[in-house]
């Protein structure tokens, strides 16, 4: 069999995207959309293993959380993700590169909708130059899921509380600037573990910026993983933790002292005392 005929049968049983994945670590560049493509696939993979390791996770910071994911991805030849990477004015917590192309995102617990917003803020007015695309990775570790992300989503929509943290937080001299590119926010998709959303910058082009929500929450009900002390105490400082950034909002909650005790309970409860 000479060389071309091995070549074709090859071609005829292997699929074009296998035929494209083995190709990827020799290529030295690409369109900057297919390299967004490959990206987006890669992180949103290396989110779910995090998933998987929840519990790892219970007092993590976002800082050592990205720097799992910037170790993940880094197992890839043909990309390089780095984390804290200076910047001027801050570092930016995640930039990756590969194929003459670079991506940025910002990452942010989301223990209240203001600690996300200043993710948004940072990676817009700090570091998004001429960038097209660009993340947030927001990284859920208590409370419930889907109504979290609901809420965030909603509170970037144009009546959302956005405009409360602009009036009370932002100094007067920046909130005109925050208002005209949140007032031509969009959300264009969104999916359980992703949101695409678009604003147009005073550069005068669009942005757009993908929502990465990566499911951190642990909460065994099981015998032995509801009495583990390890768990129980790191559920609550993690708990505790909400309430105090929610109450601190720019639009604060009240504390609701039930919720509190049953935090402490968490915390503190005997659970092998009858």
């Amino acid at each position: 069999m000479t060389e071309v005929e091995i070549i074709e049968l090859i071609n005829s049983q292997v699929s074009a995207k296998k035929l494209a994945q083995v190709a990827l670590p020799t290529m030295q560049s690409m369109e900057y959309e297919d390299f967004i493509a490959i990206l987006y696939d890669k992180v949103a993979l290396q989110l779910e293993a995090l998933e998987n390791d929840a519990d790892h996770f219970l007092e993590s910071s976002e800082d050592c959380i990205t720097s799992a994911l910037v170790r993940q991805l880094n197992v890839n030849e043909y990309l390089e993700a780095e984390s804290q990477v200076k910047r001027k004015g801050g570092a930016v917590d995640l930039v990756v590169k590969g194929y003459g192309h670079e991506w940025i995102a910002e990452a942010k617990r989301l223990t209240s909708n203001d600690k996300a917003f200043e993710g948004i803020l940072q990676l817009l007015t700090r570091y998004a130059k001429r960038d097209k695309q660009a993340g947030l990775l927001v990284y859920v570790q208590t409370g419930q899921y889907r109504k979290k992300i609901d809420a965030w989503l909603e509170f970037l929509s144009l009546s959302g509380k956005w405009n409360r943290y602009v009036e009370n937080i932002v100094q007067e001299e920046f909130k005109d600037g925050v208002k005209n590119f949140m007032n031509t926010h969009e959300l264009i998709d969104r999916s359980e573990h992703i949101a695409d959303t678009k604003v147009t910058l005073d550069r005068g082009s669009d942005i757009f910026v993908r929502h990465f929500f990566c499911n951190l929450v642990y909460q065994p009900s099981d015998k032995s993983g509801s009495q583990a002390i390890k768990i129980r105490e790191a559920s609550a400082k993690l708990k505790l933790r909400d309430i105090y950034d929610r109450s601190i909002a720019s639009t604060p909650e009240e504390i609701d002292t039930k919720e509190v005790k049953q935090v402490l309970s968490l915390m503190f409860r005997d659970t092998k005392a009858k």
